[in-house]
């Protein structure tokens, strides 16, 4: 349909050059759609929901955009303007969005790590504390079983018993145990 009748029975309410406009901007809108799918995929749009808000720009207030027609452009370069507009603003609106989630994220994280940080200097500290309430021997036992000497190492060290060794670190386990667990902190395999 030539573009002089298509709008003028589009102002005169023919169904026939409206059904024409819908079909124009569908296949315009799923032609820009396929060049910023990435983008719009993030906004959660599909190719008719472009169309649709195409056509709603087009229609605007009693056929806004053919009221004011001077002919000197085509209906499709029109539909192409606005589709294209659209896909524009939308795809930086979701570029924009993707920042600011991502920026969210990255600091959201460093939140955590940093209160996590802090939550773990402080369960350190309690632990050291109930450590150092422990007795000189059964300290020394539980630090070098945490440096990863074995059971007869330590007891060389500390010039003891193996079974000695083995049954104060068990006890001294247990009561840092009941200490940190008093404190409300978890054991958390410190030991």
């Amino acid at each position: 349909m030539e573009d002089r009748r298509l709008i003028e029975g589009l102002l005169n309410n023919d169904i026939t050059a409206f059904n024409e406009i819908i079909s124009r901007a569908v296949r315009m809108a799923m032609a820009c759609y396929k060049r910023f799918r990435q983008d719009l995929k993030t906004l959660g749009l599909e190719p008719g929901d472009v169309a649709q808000e195409v056509l709603l720009r087009l229609v605007n207030s009693d056929y806004g955009i053919f009221r004011r027609w001077d002919y000197r452009e085509s209906v499709d370069a029109a539909i192409y303007k606005i589709t294209r507009n659209l896909c524009l603003d939308l795809a930086k609106k979701a570029r924009r969005e993707r920042r600011m989630i991502k920026s969210y994220a990255e600091i959201r994280s460093e939140a955590q790590t940093n209160d996590f940080q802090l939550e773990r200097e402080e369960v350190q500290r309690s632990f050291e504390r109930c450590l150092n309430s422990l007795s000189e021997v059964d300290r020394r036992i539980i630090q070098m079983r945490r440096a990863g000497k074995s059971f007869d190492e330590i007891a060389k060290a500390v010039d003891a018993s193996y079974s000695m060794v083995t049954t104060r670190f068990h006890r001294a386990k247990r009561r840092l145990k009941n200490m940190l667990r008093e404190l409300g902190i978890g054991y958390h395999d410190l030991v």
